[in-house]
Formats: C-alpha cells, structure tokens, sequence
C-alpha cells in the first residue's frame, strides 16, 4: 500500500473505532444474511466474537504500515481459521460485508479512495490469511 492509502485507512479506523462492537455485529448481521451457510462456522458467543474481530482489527491498523512484520502473526491467523474449516472462497464475501460495514460507519465521509484503500488491505491480508492456512498448521504456544 502507499502512503496515500495508509492514510486513508488509518484515519477511517481512528474515525470509526469508537463504534468498533456494532460495527462488528452489523458485519456478522450481513455476512450471515448474505451467506446464512457462514452461521455454522461461528458456535460460540457472537458478542465474543465481535470483541475478537475488532481486537484483531485493530492490531492489524496498529501495524498496517508494518506488514512484514506481522505476517507470522496473519499466517497464524489463516492457519486458525483453516482449523475452522474456512475455505478460500469464503473471503470474498467476508471481505465485501467487512467493507461495507465500514463504509456504513464512515457515512459521508466514505469515498471511492477509501473503498479502493480498504479492499487492497483486505485483499492482501486475505491472501496471507490463505498462504498461512496452507503452510502452517495452527497450534497454541502454551499447548507444547
């Protein structure tokens, strides 16, 4: 990514960040109405999983301008979701109700810019996301 749009997606996350909890519910409501086969992926607490969706969002834009230095860390996370039987064709449409939900929270201010600069993030961590789950099998530290 530029700078232009490092920017661009930083801002946005500092301008959408304080509604970051229904932004995430707003995300899984549209995931599972566009992709009701999704639901079965997610057993647990989906106020849980909104905290967990965020919390990784936000590491990703504490360190969006530091991609390589948290690739392990994508890779790990790709590997995890590959535990949960979550197949390469799924990202699409995670990434287009992800971004959409953003826009949602960024009214007015949202532009051509910022969808262009959010898709190419999301396109690429998407992309370690599915390298990570075909090269590494996930494994928690504290289980060796």
């Amino acid at each position: 990514m530029n700078e232009q749009e490092l920017r661009l997606v930083k801002s946005c996350w500092e301008s959408i960040a304080p509604n970051a909890i229904p932004l995430a519910t707003k995300f899984y409501n549209d995931l599972f109405e566009a992709k009701p086969e999704y639901r079965r992926l997610f057993t647990g607490d989906m106020d849980k999983q909104a905290e967990k969706l965020m919390m990784t969002l936000g590491f990703l834009m504490a360190n969006v301008d530091r991609m390589d230095t948290i690739k392990d860390a994508v890779y790990k996370l790709g590997a995890l979701h590959n535990k949960f039987n979550v197949l390469p064709e799924y990202y699409p449409p995670v990434q287009k109700a992800l971004i959409d939900s953003i826009e949602y929270y960024m009214g007015d201010q949202w532009t051509k810019d910022h969808d262009d600069a959010w898709n190419k993030l999301i396109s690429a961590v998407a992309a370690l996301m599915i390298e990570g789950s075909a090269k590494k099998r996930f494994t928690w530290k504290f289980w060796k």
